[in-house]
């Protein structure tokens, strides 16, 4: 069994993750693909400020409005979406599962 490093560990994790979780659920800003994923995910984790807060599906519904509009502008933006890596490769699925966790309320 280990005697260190001990909770202490965990405790930074959390503060590091509710840290992003409260600037993204105030952002005034759209939030861009993998942070609408990041915060539908955080919706189901009961020790982040995220947990089953409506406005995560607020900020998710802006994300996804910005991203349409963008797409509507820039098709190619499925597939080269700068703030997803790999874009070619997910594409569109890491705003798609973003709604599909928030539906999921």
């Amino acid at each position: 069994m280990r005697t260190s490093p001990g909770a202490e560990v965990l405790d930074k994790l959390k503060a590091r993750v509710n840290g992003q979780v409260n600037g993204l659920l105030k952002s005034a800003r759209p939030l861009n693909e993998m942070q609408m994923e990041f915060l539908a995910r955080a919706y189901f984790v009961k020790w982040t400020p995220a947990f089953q807060n409506p406005k995560v599906v607020v900020q998710v519904v802006k994300g996804m409005d910005a991203l349409f509009a963008a797409w509507r502008e820039n098709p190619d933006l499925a597939h080269n979406d700068p703030s997803t890596p790999n874009p070619g490769w997910f594409e569109f699925g890491p705003a798609g599962h973003a709604v599909r966790c928030s539906a999921k309320r």
